[in-house]
């Protein structure tokens, strides 16, 4: 199942295309406001989006387009963000967060052989 995901934020569009949990490309547009970005911080915690005490930690750094591949994904919920940076290093604020859930399905119930004769 593909799906796609756009949120905009200060400036900042991110989005996602998924199709499978193995990797993510995340997507995002360029600020439309302020210095122009020359790199791109991804940061993501585990956890639901908006919960407190969600720690981020930093995913990639210094990207210079506007998509990254993540090839680690972990198994859960997770909550992401972009930030831009400028050239002189200064960091902008984070776009809107996105929240990806890869967790596994629970276990199937009920399951039984029958001999059949």
């Amino acid at each position: 199942m593909k799906l796609l995901r756009n949120l905009i934020f200060a400036g900042l569009a991110l989005s996602t295309w998924y199709a499978h949990a193995s990797s993510i490309l995340w997507t995002w547009s360029a600020p439309t406001t302020g210095a122009t970005a020359a790199a791109y911080n991804v940061y993501q915690a585990n956890g639901t989006c908006g919960s407190t005490g969600l720690t981020y930690v930093k995913l990639a750094s210094a990207v210079s387009t506007t998509s990254f591949t993540q090839t680690a994904v972990p198994n859960g919920t997770t909550c992401s963000y972009v930030t831009a940076v400028s050239a002189v290093g200064v960091e902008g604020p984070p776009s809107a967060t996105f929240q990806f859930d890869t967790a596994a399905p629970g276990a199937p119930g009920a399951f039984k052989g029958t001999y059949q004769p």
